[in-house]
């Protein structure tokens, strides 16, 4: 029998005509020709069509086939490997070809035939394959470096040879086979990366446990040998001095992410850890003030002797008090003191208050800008910058000179050599416009006149240091600060009371900050920095302000000489001494002690949440939280309303009532929304022509009565909560910013309501026109229609 054999020629072609190792090919006519090096691809075009049979045949067919490898350079190998033709691709091996016929050989006898396609029809019943329902019986060559594309003249480096031996008893197991086998390499790098993939899992799952194990183990050992060695000196410690633990940052999609307190593993004397495994410890400032600005409303000193105590507990180690008008003034400054002002002795009870608590007291003094409780008098409006306000003093006047240094003669005098003063010195908006002032430049003039306060004191008071506010400092260049020793007389307060710290103050300043001074304070709020007329604090933003400069001072202190001195919490009463009130002490405790409470750990979270409630005196009430992460509900609740309520701190009563005051609020902003605004039958059109429907009128006025007596009975309590901490004046003052004005507007809703009811008859329109519009152009003439040439 005859064996009939086909090959079926597939190029190999490049730059130069090279072939590489493992390129095929890649064609889609006999004419063209492109190169790949890292997948075969050989495709079914330009067979002769010359019958269907033969076309599902090429599609549909798996074969066996058994490599043969020939090289010049080595000897010749065999892999054996499936194939299959499907919709006119060849897959071998997970690779996929297009097949091009560009010659059959006829192999009879031992003889080999190059037979060229065009000259006999390779799939006809004369040529060289025929197919048979029993299957294809022969052998099939496919060669590289066929005739015409060879390189330099002889055949390639390397050559591919499928040999293809079918019989008919393998047909049915052979195609099952190549058919599993060509899927499952067809997919085969999904399948490995899948396995890769689980394998990699598993490895980093279980190193982090035994990573985790380890250290644990590690820590347990030390903690228990520490423990057996030194527990009482560790009892001590651990009552004394907090815990530090790792300050990490904070979410930026609206949401404290309470920082973990990662406690770190105690040093043994007998072991020594790695120190990859000994976590950094938490930043927390040497000196932790509180502000307390006493301007316009001052506390009584019953209230201060129950808030010193809180202070300290909750980790204060100094008080900065702001005095303003409240300080008792004498002498030529005896007009500065407010009516309702301390006494000498009453400053002296608060100095020995804070001093029995171990609080430090910094004194605040304003020297250059906010000196509008003084320069508001005719006794010293000579002292100002520009005429028409009182915000600024005028540097080039020597009286202004004169009357600094007699305040902090006056200060010194009841505080004694205290270590620090702060002098102000900030947003001193009116400067270089008096006509003493204009031919000099800006800094000049701040810096010759900071220099010359801070000179002062340090001459009257030899250990004492002055601070200032650093804001009027930051577009200062270097050469300037120094060429006026700023660095050598006074020490920087940087303040910034938003969350993003780094925004206000860039890394430039800090780097400018660091070559001129060695050291720097820092000031934070946990109040009166959100809102002029806010009567309570939030403290989502001021903990994550307070938590974002823990942050910084972490990543800065290394580069001052000094490092950071501490961070003071400022707590303001008014924006200026012409602003009205905004939260006051009794309202922001709970905002205060949770700022306190971060700033001396260097962290917050629910570790914490038992001190804040002991502290606070929850007692049974003390409210608990048992998921991770916002133990203080703070997105819920920034106002912590929820949380404390029920404890009895000093100004619990003021606090809660605060609550109420909020939900009157809503519901007066509510009504006050739709009746003057949303809704159209009492709009100030209605009332100014007394025209309106007076059924739609007793629609409007429904919640009116409810929301009058809400507030009417909420003045009583808020009184009586107020009283043991302030003055009756503050008092006063208070419920005429907050409560007072919302009742006059109502009554002043519903006389106008009761008018729009009495009318019984209304007339006709057009309503006659208001004539208070023709102060603004409206006319009472007809219009003329201008034509259409604009004439």
């Amino acid at each position: 029998m005859t064996t009939t054999t086909a090959a079926l020629a597939v190029g190999c072609a490049g730059a130069g005509g090279r072939c590489g190792r493992r390129g095929v090919l890649v064609t889609g006519g006999a004419s063209r020709a492109r190169w790949y090096s890292t997948r075969f691809v050989v495709a079914a075009a330009d067979r002769v069509p010359t019958d269907s049979r033969r076309s599902t045949y090429l599609r549909s067919r798996s074969f066996a086939v058994t490599v043969h490898q020939c090289s010049r350079l080595r000897a010749r190998a065999r892999a054996r490997f499936s194939f299959v033709i499907r919709n006119r691709r060849l897959v071998a091996n997970g690779r996929r070809f297009r097949i091009i016929i560009r010659r059959a050989v006829h192999r009879s006898d031992g003889k080999t035939t190059l037979v060229p396609l065009g000259e006999r029809d390779p799939f006809g019943p004369e040529g060289i394959i025929s197919p048979s329902p029993q299957g294809f019986d022969g052998r099939l060559f496919c060669c590289l470096g066929a005739h015409g594309l060879t390189r330099d003249g002889k055949t390639p480096a390397e050559a591919w040879t499928f040999e293809m031996d079918r019989t008919l008893w393998k047909t049915t197991i052979t195609s099952y086979a190549g058919w599993f086998t060509n899927s499952f390499r067809r997919r085969r790098s999904v399948l490995v990366g899948l396995l890769l993939s689980i394998l990699l899992l598993v490895i980093c799952v279980q190193y982090n446990t035994t990573n985790d194990i380890g250290i644990q183990s590690i820590r347990t050992t030390l903690i228990m040998s520490e423990f057996e060695t030194n527990e009482q000196a560790l009892s001590k410690q651990q009552q004394s001095v907090p815990i530090p633990a790792q300050v990490k940052n904070i979410k930026k999609d609206e949401d404290i992410n309470f920082i973990e307190r990662q406690q770190p593993a105690r040093k043994s004397r007998r072991t020594q850890l790695n120190t990859e495994l000994q976590e950094p410890l938490p930043y927390v400032p040497p000196h932790r003030l509180v502000h307390i600005d006493f301007k316009g409303a001052p506390p009584k000193l019953l209230y201060l002797q129950k808030l010193f105590p809180l202070i300290k507990k909750f980790g204060g180690t100094g008080l900065l008090l702001e005095w303003e008008d409240m300080f008792p003034w004498s002498g030529n400054l005896s007009p500065m003191a407010a009516g309702n002002a301390y006494s000498k002795a009453d400053i002296k009870e608060i100095l020995k208050m804070a001093s029995e608590n171990n609080l430090e007291v910094i004194p605040l003094i304003q020297t250059f800008g906010h000196v509008e409780f003084a320069l508001k008098l005719p006794d010293f409006a000579h002292l100002r910058e520009v005429q028409e306000s009182p915000q600024a003093l005028c540097p080039s006047n020597n009286a202004s000179l004169n009357f600094i240094e007699q305040m902090i003669d006056q200060i010194l005098e009841i505080h004694g050599n205290v270590k620090y003063l702060h002098i102000g010195c900030d947003e001193v908006f009116q400067m270089g416009e008096c006509f003493r002032c204009r031919a000099k430049a800006r800094e000049d003039l701040f810096l010759s006149h900071v220099k010359q306060v801070a000179t002062y004191v340090r001459m009257k008071s030899p250990v004492t240091t002055p601070i200032i506010w650093d804001d009027m400092l930051r577009h200062l260049s270097v050469a300037t600060m120094q060429l006026y020793d700023i660095g050598k007389l006074v020490e920087p307060m940087v303040w910034v009371y938003a969350e993003d710290v780094y925004r206000f103050v860039m890394q430039i300043v800090w780097e400018k900050y660091q070559i001129v001074f060695p050291h720097a304070w820092t000031a934070s709020a946990f109040k009166g920095a959100f809102g002029e007329t806010l009567y309570i604090p939030n403290v989502k933003r001021h903990l994550e302000n307070n938590l974002n400069w823990l942050q910084l001072m972490s990543n800065e202190n290394s580069r001052f000489t000094g490092g950071f001195k501490g961070i003071a919490i400022t707590g303001w009463q008014r924006y200026d001494h012409f602003s009205v009130l905004c939260e006051v002490l009794p309202s922001s405790i709970p905002s205060m002690v949770v700022n306190l409470l971060a700033t001396t750990n260097g962290y917050m979270n629910q570790s914490l949440q038992a001190n804040l409630n002991e502290g606070l005196n929850c007692g049974i009430f003390s409210h608990t939280n048992e998921y991770d992460g916002d133990f203080l509900n703070l997105n819920t609740d920034p106002y912590l309303w929820e949380q404390f309520s029920r404890c009895t701190f000093p100004g619990n009563q003021f606090f809660r009532l605060l609550y109420r005051l909020h939900t009157i609020e809503i519901d007066y902003d509510e009504f006050i929304l739709v009746t003057k605004k949303n809704r159209g039958w009492m709009t100030s059109y209605n009332v100014e022509h007394d025209f309106s429907a007076p059924i739609r009128v007793d629609e409007l006025m429904t919640d009116h009565s409810h929301i009058h007596r809400s507030l009417l009975s909420l003045i009583r309590p808020l009184q009586e909560s107020l009283i043991g901490i302030f003055d009756k004046y503050t008092v006063s003052e208070w419920i005429e910013q907050r409560i007072y004005p919302m009742i006059r507007e109502l009554e002043k809703i519903q006389k106008e309501a009761h008018d729009l009811k009495a009318k019984k008859t209304w007339p006709k329109r057009p309503l006659p026109m208001l004539k208070e519009l023709s102060r603004i152009g409206v006319t009472d003439r007809e219009l003329s229609t201008p034509s259409n040439d604009g004439t």
